[in-house]
């Protein structure tokens, strides 16, 4: 579907109706809404014998809310294709989200459901100051298996950030994922061939979860044990200004 914006409406206008909604039913999309929308009016335009019953369906599964500000009072507005409710409870909604709130703490709900922290004290979850030493202050797991962080309900997320265990010259590989359901996974960044250190911070275009994993693949460390392991000593999900961006791209730093 990240090419939605890109295909010609002569050629999506030949999608069947299942198809179109298979699309418009999955969760994962990373496509920006506002290609879908416009790949969506395109299609609708194209058929003469569609009726209105499924042409609102199909309109109801776009994501209004993904869809920034300007987009939704100077495009969608205009297209007489939604209520202007609709339109305005989207708004409410963006007004709502919260902004720059660190969401994947403990003390907002968020949860560590794959992963081990080193001791009582080490979850990447915890407050700062994040102390953190060879044996202390870190969550870790296998090569492979994934530190996994459930939030306390859906939250719109574009950023993320988590600090790798630095006390050494060692660097990790890994991949970055995100889910609605904790089953079904979608692919934020993928470092696997790149040697990370210290500090990960990740914008990307705004999107919905309420998982969010990192599956360590590599650790240069080539002491003990450890070096099967990934370790994360901190671990931040927030929504930054702006708040949707349909043009942003995954941007690690």
């Amino acid at each position: 579907d990240l090419y939605l914006g890109d295909v010609c409406s002569e050629h999506f206008s030949q999608l069947s109706e299942s198809s179109v909604f298979a699309i418009l039913k999955y969760e994962e999309r990373s496509c920006p809404e506002k290609n879908v929308l416009n790949a969506l009016i395109g299609w609708i335009v194209s058929q003469t014998t569609l009726d209105s019953y499924t042409k609102e369906k199909m309109l109801s599964l776009v994501d209004l809310v993904m869809i920034s500000r300007g987009d939704l009072l100077k495009v969608v507005r205009k297209t007489s294709l939604f209520e202007d409710k609709a339109i305005f409870d989207a708004l409410e909604e963006q007004f709502d989200l919260q902004e720059d709130v660190n969401v994947a703490l403990a003390k907002n709900g968020g949860k560590l459901i794959a992963g081990e922290p080193k001791d009582h004290n080490s979850s990447c979850l915890r407050d700062p100051p994040h102390s953190y030493y060879d044996q202390s202050g870190y969550t870790f797991n296998k090569l492979g298996q994934r530190v996994t962080v459930e939030l306390s309900k859906e939250y719109v997320i574009n950023k993320i950030g988590f600090l790798l265990w630095d006390k050494d010259d060692r660097s990790y590989s890994y991949t970055l994922e995100c889910s609605l359901d904790g089953i079904t996974w979608s692919t934020v960044l993928d470092c696997r061939e790149m040697g990370c250190k210290s500090m990960q911070t990740i914008f990307f275009r705004p999107k919905r979860m309420k998982f969010i994993s990192v599956m360590g693949t590599r650790n240069t460390y080539n002491g003990d044990s450890q070096r099967q392991n990934f370790h994360i000593v901190n671990f931040s999900a927030t929504l930054t200004t702006p708040r949707i961006n349909s043009e942003m791209e995954p941007i690690g730093l």
